[in-house]
């Protein structure tokens, strides 16, 4: 199948992308190599299953484009030098781990997994509530006076930080299994015109998003010109090294979280009995030594439980 071009508009404004991807990288530049990056799956319970992979949609702001699932290997491979951002990297990564994983596509999922070590993988939904909390904005729990942050869908985010508006209420979100494996010339258009916005808007929030993350840490204290050595309430390596507003770690930890939620954790039982009994010899000895040598610190009552002397 040939790449074809269509357009698609978003709040008045007309974008054209290509469908399928053609196979050539897309424009990214040097100072700014961000690519937004969406997928459309199966609906499945995301407690228990990986969802199967429709599609992917991407922009670099300039281009965008609709990639076939079996073009997903090669396009990861020319853009591997890419910062891929995405609207809950949590579940994209792992679709796309899962996809390659079948595919036998170890290089290019190799490449995917180097992306996310190298801190190029970042998120709008956690930039978001990062910067919502940086700037006091938390809410209040209704069952609790606890404060929670609330993790935003991408027409939300999209409202506070571009011209652009989309819906999440589109009927063809939940339909994406119908199109899969089925050849792109007998599938409506409603399914391409729907996935092509989402990558178009996330990565103009990002840009802008990513400028207010600095803004705010500059109000408080950041300031990358000055020496590591310098006493300083944010360290001015901190974006090299955590993210804006400590975004990398953020992905990290949610990528992650959202496999350990899905699959569980093993427990060594003999192992952990081992180190129980190890931990607990250690501290019969160092507690011996206290009553031994400071006696007038802690005795042991009549039960043998150990208390402050009086």
């Amino acid at each position: 199948m040939n790449a074809l071009m269509n357009s698609v508009t978003v709040s008045g404004k007309t974008f054209t992308y290509q469908k399928p991807w053609d196979g050539r990288r897309l424009s990214l530049l040097p100072t700014c190599p961000y690519l937004a990056f969406d997928t459309e799956t199966e609906m499945v319970d995301l407690k228990v299953q990986i969802p199967r992979l429709a599609l992917a949609a991407v922009s670099t702001g300039r281009q965008h484009a609709l990639v076939r699932p079996d073009q997903i290997a090669d396009f990861i491979q020319i853009h591997a030098d890419a910062r891929f951002v995405f609207h809950h990297a949590a579940f994209d990564f792992w679709v796309i781990d899962k996809h390659l994983l079948e595919q036998g596509a170890e290089k290019a999922r190799r490449k995917w997994w180097d992306a996310c070590d190298q801190n190029r993988m970042h998120d709008t939904m956690l930039l978001d509530a990062l910067i919502r909390l940086a700037e006091g904005r938390a809410q209040k729990m209704k069952s609790s006076d606890k404060d929670w942050l609330p993790l935003r869908d991408l027409a939300e985010v999209a409202t506070d930080y571009t011209a652009l508006r989309i819906t999440k209420e589109d009927p063809y979100r939940t339909r994406y299994s119908e199109i899969i494996g089925q050849d792109w010339d007998d599938v409506e258009d409603g399914f391409f015109s729907y996935a092509i916005k989402d990558p178009i808007v996330t990565y103009r929030a990002y840009l802008n998003m990513i400028d207010k993350a600095e803004r705010l840490m500059q109000e408080n204290g950041y300031d990358p010109k000055r020496s590591p050595k310098e006493p300083c309430e944010i360290a001015p390596d901190a974006v090299k090294r955590f993210g804006y507003l400590t975004e990398q770690i953020q992905v990290k930890g949610s990528i992650a979280l959202e496999q350990l939620t899905r699959t569980g954790m093993c427990l060594d039982t003999p192992r952990l009995t081992q180190l129980r009994e190890s931990y607990r010899h250690q501290l019969d000895e160092i507690i011996d030594t206290f009553l031994r040598e400071y006696p007038e610190v802690i005795k042991r009552a009549k039960n043998g439980s150990v208390q402050r002397s009086t």
